[in-house]
């Protein structure tokens, strides 16, 4: 991590292939660092389950950088198809706090894996991944696509965002206490 994570506009599929581009437009800018975060969730197709690896903010990437002056000059030679982000007023990095939740979230590879976890007498009770001490983040589940619609803050405010999950049951308190005994 260079120090802080400024949000770039792209036209929303082209988040991994414009990389190159930007890297081109701003190869005079020392220590710049492209992220598309993404995240993993299971799909079913052919009978059988595929793991897929999806945008988690679509038409979005973030550039990580101390350099931002620089990196507003070198983008200017993009159309509207790569602009940057301001917020506020200005083209001001996301929040620490905001980019430390998504960075704990995240692997190595700016990726949020796969959660598994059960309903619990109504409530969502995650077990393994990312989600684990954060079901109160989420908001919907979606159990037949394998993914959860998270709330968080993002540039200061509210967003929704879809990570995979997968559910493995709907129990009773009783019956996920005495599975996790056994």
């Amino acid at each position: 991590m260079k120090d802080m994570w400024y949000v770039i506009q792209v036209a929303e599929g082209t988040e991994e292939n414009i990389i190159p581009k930007i890297g081109r437009a701003l190869e005079n800018v020392p220590d710049c660092n492209f992220i598309v975060p993404k995240y993993i969730s299971n799909r079913r197709y052919q009978g059988m389950w595929h793991e897929e690896i999806k945008v988690l903010f679509p038409g979005y990437m973030f550039v990580d950088t101390v350099h931002s002056e620089e990196v507003l000059e070198g983008l200017k030679i993009f159309s509207a198809n790569v602009k940057p982000v301001c917020i506020g007023g200005g083209f001001y990095p996301i929040r620490k706090e905001e980019q430390e939740f998504l960075l704990s979230m995240m692997n190595n590879r700016y990726e949020i894996e796969l959660s598994v976890g059960n309903i619990v007498d109504g409530r969502l009770i995650v077990d393994a991944g990312p989600l684990k001490n954060r079901s109160s983040s989420v908001c919907r589940i979606d159990r037949h696509k394998r993914t959860a619609e998270l709330v968080l803050t993002l540039w200061g405010e509210k967003r929704r965002v879809k990570v995979g999950l997968q559910v493995k049951e709907r129990l009773t308190g009783d019956e996920y206490r005495r599975r996790a005994v056994s």
